[in-house]
């Protein structure tokens, strides 16, 4: 046990990332790199993009919340290959959704 530590709590990351940021575009693709390379569908999305994200971490599983603007983000054998972070992802949209590109098939979720 860490000192100081709380204990009644999951260990967690929260970030807000908004205007207040001289990039926050920039923030927020190094905030998920290990995960998604984060590309913005737009010029003006990437100008006024926001992110609030939380990461609860429940040791070998990790459960994030994540509100955002429009963005596109992609996981490739690359990007595998260079965090060493292969993992098994779950996604569920309160309001919009998503287009996923498999093997070069898109489906909208």
């Amino acid at each position: 046990m860490t000192p100081g530590v709380q204990t009644d709590r999951l260990p967690h990351l929260a970030a807000c990332i908004g205007a207040d940021y001289a990039d926050s575009f920039a923030a927020c693709r190094e905030l998920m790199a290990t995960m998604f390379a984060l590309e913005a569908p737009s010029p003006e999305v990437r100008a006024g993009y926001v992110m609030d994200f939380a990461l609860f971490d429940y040791g070998p599983i990790k459960l994030g919340q994540s509100v955002s603007s429009a963005s596109i983000m992609v996981r490739d054998p690359e990007l595998i290959a260079r965090t060493g972070v292969n993992h098994f992802h779950v996604q569920f949209y309160r309001s919009h959704g998503f287009t996923l590109t498999l093997d070069g098939a898109e489906q909208q979720v």
